[in-house]
């Protein structure tokens, strides 16, 4: 899913913990970990190719979703958050859990298990469509909900 989408997500979660700029934060910054395979490949130098990267399916340098977006990289963030940071520890996990939901729903590769690539799965929402418009309406209007 794209940003505004992460974003809208943790605005809800925000709302719910008590804690909107925490949730909000941590729910764009999972995806930290496609600009590792973005500076490897000389994407960041190129707004075209930026573009391009970042508004498309394929993956084609096969790791744009990377350790953060793994199980693996949830269970670390989890538990160190429970061990260091207790009292955002819930809107850390949520924020997190909330950000790889709505990837796994979107048709982008998806490797649950990164590194092992095994498992790659692309859920039935196109990626940067108006089907993900749609998912994020819908969250606008619950955060306006949940704000109110």
């Amino acid at each position: 899913m794209t940003l505004p989408t992460h974003l809208a997500i943790g605005g809800i979660i925000g709302a719910i913990t008590g804690q909107p700029i925490l949730a909000i934060a941590i729910s764009a910054l999972i995806d930290i970990d496609h600009l590792g395979i973005y500076y490897q490949h000389n994407i960041l130098k190129s707004p075209r190719l930026f573009w391009q990267t970042i508004t498309t399916t394929a993956d084609p340098y096969g790791g744009q979703r990377g350790y953060l977006h793994s199980v693996f990289g949830f269970i670390v963030v989890a538990t160190l958050s429970l061990i260091i940071m207790p009292i955002y520890a819930l809107t850390l996990i949520l924020s997190h859990l909330g950000h790889l939901t709505l990837d796994a729903l979107d048709s982008a590769d998806y490797w649950p298990l990164y590194p092992f690539k095994k498992i790659n799965f692309r859920g039935p929402v196109g990626f940067f469509s108006k089907q993900e418009a749609a998912i994020f309406i819908v969250l606008l209007g619950i955060n306006a909900i949940v704000w109110l």
